[in-house]
């Protein structure tokens, strides 16, 4: 994954997680009126995004780590190969 899908990725993330959570505090706390569907629905948008951060956030993690040892030893990754480790390495 390249670091601006990774970050678009991350920034989603972050985004469904804070629009769920004032759905749901403005509707436990400041609405007059509201309906089992409609915290249902708040709810869902913050798993969903905390399940998204919780399944992008260690990819991120580990392939910034695995940069940082790459740049350590002095490798550089060349055209059609994984971080330097040769054709058809797993990521």
């Amino acid at each position: 994954m390249s670091p601006i899908r990774r970050t678009i990725s991350l920034m989603l993330a972050l985004a469904l997680i804070v629009v769920g959570l004032v759905a749901l505090i403005y509707l436990l706390f400041f609405a007059l009126r509201w309906k089992g569907w409609m915290l249902m629905a708040a709810g869902f948008v913050t798993a969903l995004g905390v399940m998204w951060f919780w399944e992008d956030l260690p990819k991120a993690k580990s392939q910034k780590q695995r940069g940082q040892l790459d740049n350590q030893n002095g490798s550089v990754p060349s055209p059609g190969t994984s971080a330097g480790r040769g054709p058809g390495a797993a990521q």
